[in-house]
């Protein structure tokens, strides 16, 4: 193999930037509960760096990137479901269209630090599956053309020490010409141990499996024989780790981390998604989030839970509670950080929201 040379070795850490805790992004904003219409007002775009009011809220807008410097001038988060701030938000990962991901300091003055040349067999399989360490600041992992589940630390001061090969899959599916699949609706459980993924090899066969991070092996594997496919057949863990989901058909299975197939939940309209959970006083739960066009009254909206294993359904924001038949163009994201004053993210009480991707 060629030796790996990195681009971001020129931009690599010296040290922790002088970052506290992060700030409370809810602190200060009004709690809207009705169903009234609130039409955007027109903003002018403030100046990169500046910040405007949010005529409607109240809130405080700031613009991070100068986009007039890239070739299709845009740098935006990879996706909606896909975190841009690292663990303890110091810094901001972007992507430009046409170049490539890039590197920001992830507080004002929000410096621009450089582009990560992650191209070649070291490229991601989709630019949306690179995901922050949920802990260590200065990690991200993905899976690569090469068919390796990729970690780049940023602190990290040679090859060796930036580049880690987590797990090399040709030793499951040999070298041929497949990608290494993640869903990009997904991420890996929320304390980064559990992941999905798939692939379609040459000779057409497709295979999916889940891989444990901190035993470095893979828990179970199943091939996808021809005939009816699920709409997406790469599992997708949910938060807690204990559960992964696979479409098959008009059904979702509900699979366990030893692969037995636990529960199956009619789910005849695949549409956007986001894994997340639900903290009450009562229960702790994962939760699969969708819009629903075409379901039946009253699991029609544009938010509808699926509680996961049991398949309960809860609407949040549908018909039956007051709103409109749901719009078209609704993302959904339930990917949020929790930073306690120990600094390990969880979902305690005494924590502060670090991002939180709202419908768009």
């Amino acid at each position: 193999m060629k030796p790996i040379v990195f681009a971001i070795v020129g931009i690599i850490l010296a040290g922790p930037p002088a970052f506290g805790q992060p700030s409370d992004l809810l602190s200060g904003v009004p709690i809207v509960n009705d169903l009234t219409n609130y039409p955007a007002t027109f903003v002018a775009r403030p100046e990169p760096g500046e910040t405007v009011t949010d005529p409607q809220f109240g809130v405080t807008i700031r613009r991070i990137t100068d986009a007039r410097g890239f070739a299709r001038r845009a740098v935006v988060p990879m996706y909606t479901g896909t975190q841009p701030w690292n663990a303890d938000e110091s810094l901001l990962l972007l992507y430009a269209p046409g170049q490539g991901h890039q590197l920001y300091f992830g507080q004002p003055p929000y410096s621009y630090l450089g582009q990560l040349n992650l191209t070649g067999e070291w490229a991601p399989t989709d630019l949306e599956n690179i995901h922050w360490d949920v802990d260590d600041p200065y990690i991200f992992r993905y899976p690569a053309y090469n068919k390796r589940l990729v970690e780049i630390n940023l602190a990290g001061k040679t090859p060796a020490e930036i580049l880690r090969i987590r797990h090399d899959f040709t030793d499951l599916y040999g070298t041929s010409n497949y990608k290494l699949l993640m869903e990009p609706h997904t991420r890996p459980s929320w304390d980064d141990r559990y992941w999905g993924f798939g692939c379609a090899q040459e000779d057409g066969n497709k295979w999916i499996f889940a891989y444990d991070l901190e035993q470095n092996a893979v828990l179970w594997q199943y091939r996808i024989p021809t005939g009816p496919q699920a709409n997406y057949n790469v599992p997708m863990v949910m938060p807690s780790g204990e559960y992964f989901i696979v479409w098959w058909a008009a059904d979702m299975l509900v699979l366990d981390r030893q692969g037995r197939v636990v529960n199956v939940i009619a789910d005849p309209e695949y549409s956007h998604l986001a894994l997340g959970r639900v903290v009450t006083p009562t229960i702790t739960a994962d939760f699969y989030w969708k819009h629903a066009f075409d379901l039946p009254y009253p699991t029609r909206g544009s938010l509808i839970g699926y509680w996961i294993p049991y398949g309960y359904k809860y609407t949040s924001v549908g018909e039956n509670r007051g709103f409109p038949y749901p719009k078209s163009g609704i993302h959904h994201s339930s990917i949020a950080y929790h930073i306690t004053e120990g600094g390990r993210n969880d979902l305690s009480p005494d924590g502060k929201w670090v991002y939180l991707d709202a419908d768009s």
